[in-house]
């Protein structure tokens, strides 16, 4: 910008210099020409016809000037009276003058001489303008390193600074506006690095919180199966404990999320792993509501997913369809086209999602139906620390989409279909 700006200041400063010098000199040597010529028709005016018509007297002038005429001709209408020399070519200079008999005195100078003149003044405005343009060039090169060198710097620090990177106070850069900047950084670099610090020490504090009544409960349970001697309470017990493991899983999960540390532990599992205790787990639910729960796995391979976020996730998504949603809602795994995916698509026959809510459905705290509008934003979040998204595919009818990376594995099982309710119950 700085070299543009001088670049425009020379050009519009030089340009009229060379055209002006230009022509000023071109009009030194006619106007000195001029002078030149009306001396001549002077002495012609008063001089007698005779003389007036002898070419050798006009040779005698023509060779005495002191900067010789290349051309003079005495002409009257169209007949010349008298002429020396022949008409010169570019570059040169002419005069008119008209004689007291009614003639007319026509020269020419040749304007070499001036025409050096005049390319050695563009020249030297050339030169002039390169050499200002070359030391503009020079100055805002070294001023905008002065510059550049601590905004990478402040570039650099708001980049650590926006991945959760605390960086310590940078030098000073003696540009005050950067240095404001820097400043104000550094300070949001602190509160940051507080509000950070005292939100993971409270995840430690409630997962140590959460996780020791847990760890007694789960204890309890085991103590329970051991003791237990009726055969009809060892599923119920059995399935206590699974849902304790998999509270503990979800919590550490989202202990390694809150700590930075990286997304899920995902593994290579089979969709049905899944399937087989959400039905346990849900069908009696959906049948005291007069509702039909229906699994169905189109899918040709495993998913690479973590177990207990997987069902943690379905578990919210089945929440929800049998708070608001009606009819049959159906849980049903496939494959993208590309072979690289694998979807799991949960829908019902309810009204659907309003258009309103839909863009919020998964921000946190937002509710539309006056829940704690917490349970699909954590979902969103555990599905996206296992490399997936949790999308509403459709809104009439709703269908959330869970998308998550395929796993490669030589083991193919064929398509199950599960069904759970009041009508019909089983697992192929």
């Amino acid at each position: 910008m700085t070299v543009g700006a001088v670049f425009f200041a020379v050009a519009m400063f030089a340009i009229p210099t060379a055209f002006f010098s230009s022509l000023l000199l071109w009009r030194n040597e006619q106007y000195s020409f001029e002078l030149q010529m009306d001396a001549l028709a002077k002495v012609l005016n008063s001089s007698s016809r005779n003389i007036f018509r002898e070419e050798i007297w006009l040779n005698n002038w023509h060779a005495d000037a002191t900067r010789p005429v290349g051309y003079l001709q005495i002409y009257e209408g169209n007949h010349t009276i008298a002429h020396v020399g022949s008409p010169l070519g570019f570059p040169h200079v002419d005069v008119s003058k008209a004689l007291g008999d009614g003639s007319v005195l026509y020269a020419q100078r040749d304007a070499t001489s001036v025409l050096r003149w005049i390319i050695l003044a563009n020249v030297l405005v050339i030169v002039g303008a390169a050499v200002l343009l070359a030391i503009s060039y020079l100055l805002a090169k070294r001023a905008a390193r002065v510059i550049s060198a601590p905004m990478i710097f402040l570039a650099a620090q708001a980049e650590q600074l926006g991945s959760g990177q605390i960086r310590g106070r940078a030098q000073q850069s003696g540009i005050e506006e950067i240095d404001l900047v820097q400043a104000e950084l550094a300070r949001t670099s602190e509160r940051m690095a507080a509000r950070i610090a005292a939100e993971r020490q409270f995840s430690r504090d409630v997962s140590h919180q959460v996780r020791t009544p847990l760890t007694a409960l789960t204890l309890r349970l085991e103590e329970l199966d051991y003791l237990n001697q009726d055969p009809e309470l060892t599923p119920e017990i059995q399935g206590c404990l699974s849902q304790t493991e998999r509270l503990a899983e979800v919590i550490e999960v989202l202990l390694k999320q809150s700590s930075k540390r990286g997304g899920g532990s995902g593994q290579s599992i089979s969709i049905l792993e899944i399937f087989s205790p959400l039905r346990e787990e849900w069908e009696e639910v959906f049948a005291r509501k007069q509702r039909t729960l229906a699994f169905q796995d189109d899918s040709q391979g495993n998913v690479m997913a973590t177990p207990a976020v997987i069902s943690q996730i379905l578990a919210t998504l089945l929440e929800n369809s049998l708070a608001y949603g009606a009819g049959v809602t159906r849980v049903h795994a496939h494959g993208a086209k590309d072979g690289k995916a694998f979807i799991i698509d949960v829908s019902d026959e309810g009204e659907g999602v309003e258009d309103e809510i839909a863009e919020k459905i998964f921000e946190k705290g937002f509710s539309g139906r006056g829940s704690s509008g917490l349970g699909l934003g954590i979902a969103a979040e555990l599905v996206a620390a296992d490399g997936g998204s949790l999308t509403l595919y459709t809104r009439r009818p709703p269908t959330f989409r869970v998308s998550l990376q395929a796993a490669p594995s030589s083991l193919k099982e064929k398509g199950a279909f599960i069904v759970s309710g009041r009508r019909r119950s089983h697992l192929t």
